[in-house]
């Protein structure tokens, strides 16, 4: 179920039957396939709520791969923190997304530096050694 921006559960409407078998967001629409931009995300997307991907499929599975496709820019646990505060935390609850923020900012001086193939087990192992978590059990 998803919930709209003033917090009521909303379902979302059925998709027509020419849109089905389409991935998410994906739809049909006058003659060409087009794709639903994420609110925020318009900037990766030449700021467009709606991106036209193409006439046919396969030129609109190409267009696809092309737009996400931009990991080359990700280098270090830095980056990829970086990207997760851009694209992950900002689908989450409210909550959630400011516990989220606090631990991307206590990751980021000990890992931020490393390279992504740096970060082994034992850096992790270590992390949690020196830094203890406070773990709530819960039973039912």
């Amino acid at each position: 179920m998803n919930v709209n921006r003033i917090g009521r559960l909303c379902v979302p409407r059925k998709r027509n039957s020419e849109n089905n078998g389409l991935p998410e967001r994906w739809r049909y629409y006058h003659g060409a396939y087009y794709y639903q931009v994420p609110v925020g995300h318009e900037g990766d997307w030449d700021g467009k709520k709606q991106f036209r991907l193409g006439k046919s499929l396969s030129e609109a599975y190409k267009a696809w791969t092309a737009k996400i496709t931009d990991t080359g820019t990700v280098r270090t646990i830095g980056d990829l923190l970086d990207r997760y505060v851009k694209e992950v935390i900002p689908t989450k609850a409210i909550t959630t997304q400011g516990e989220n923020y606090k631990y991307v900012e206590k990751l980021r001086p000990v890992f931020g530096a490393l390279g992504l193939r740096q970060l082994k087990p034992r850096h992790i192992y270590q992390y949690i050694d020196k830094h203890p978590f406070k773990r709530k059990m819960y039973y039912r």
